[in-house]
């Protein structure tokens, strides 16, 4: 399958640019040349390498990056209408430090025979993505998809301090380090929640998450019950806690075990609204491209993916 790498060179602090020219030696002397590689240099170059390989006739487009890298390679297949391209498959291979989505297809094999088995698309599967639509950090309205999760609250405010202050500890390390760190600022927000057109909830929540997978924040189980092919989007809220409660129940979030606190709240559906009393950042794939308020719709079998 003819296939276009797109390597992200600066995920996870540089080391994925240094190892993936060491990756990409051993492959070619195995006698495998039916790919392409491309390297970002930016923001949102992914998507723009991947609109292009899609139209140069590429089979595969596979993200080699963290979540972020998958999320703008995913932006890259979009054609207009809400439609997405269905002749090309995405797929990735984790290199960065979070790996979230990545923890739904643990295959154990090493990353040269991931890449053979994406050279010959050995698994595929159709995968649901989601749109969002949203306030950009300027206020412009914006749209976004996303694949794995997107959330308001301690999540995403976690995740904003952490791009911005970088990931030297590792995914686990970096992403718990920075969460005990924003509970001791974070401040509980006002929401109503609609789903379906139906409101479901009114009041105050400390942490609101719309998953299409599983996992979030370098590896919390935050929707244990999540699937990417099952035409719905898993809703969960966090009511209120206070911070000794936050603190309890955050080890619970690793685990999945989360979802029978009594201030855990877990649902299904294909469109949810979000209105805020204030502006809430919110996060998408590890990515941090706007705020509230936010829409999002659940769009099934939207791609094809090669893992």
């Amino acid at each position: 399958m003819k296939t276009m790498f797109v390597v992200n060179p600066v995920s996870a602090g540089g080391r994925t640019g240094k190892r993936w020219g060491i990756i990409e030696e051993g492959i070619r002397r195995q006698g495998i040349d039916n790919f392409s590689v491309k390297y970002t240099e930016g923001p949102l170059h992914a998507a723009y390498i991947s609109s292009q390989a899609i139209a140069d006739g590429y089979q595969i487009i596979t993200a080699v990056g963290g979540d972020g890298t998958i999320n703008e390679v995913l932006n890259g297949f979009y054609t207009g209408g809400g439609l997405f391209n269905s002749r090309t498959a995405l797929s990735f291979i984790s290199a960065g430090t979070g790996g979230d989505f990545n923890r739904m297809f643990l295959t154990g094999e090493e990353v040269d025979q991931r890449i053979t088995s994406i050279l010959q698309a050995k698994r595929e599967k159709v995968c649901d993505i989601v749109k969002a639509e949203f306030p950009s950090w300027e206020g412009d309205s914006s749209i976004r998809y996303y694949i794995n999760v997107a959330d308001l609250g301690l999540g995403s405010e976690t995740c904003v301090r952490i791009n911005r202050s970088g990931k030297l500890l590792g995914g686990f390390l970096s992403f718990l380090s920075t969460v005990l760190t924003t509970l001791i600022k974070h401040q509980s927000f006002e929401a109503s929640i609609y789903i379906d057109q139906q409101e479901i909830f009114r009041g105050k929540l400390t942490e609101l998450a719309l998953a299409n997978g599983r996992f979030f924040g370098g590896g919390m189980m935050i929707a244990p019950n999540a699937e990417i092919d099952d035409g719905r989007l898993d809703i969960i809220l966090i009511e209120d806690m206070k911070k000794m409660e936050l603190l309890k129940c955050l080890p619970q979030v690793y685990s999945g075990k989360h979802q029978s606190h009594p201030k855990v709240r877990m649902y299904k559906g294909q469109k949810i609204d979000i209105a805020c009393s204030q502006k809430i950042w919110m996060e998408m794939d590890g990515e941090t491209p706007g705020t509230s308020n936010l829409k999002v719709e659940l769009i099934p079998a939207a791609v094809r993916l090669v893992y």
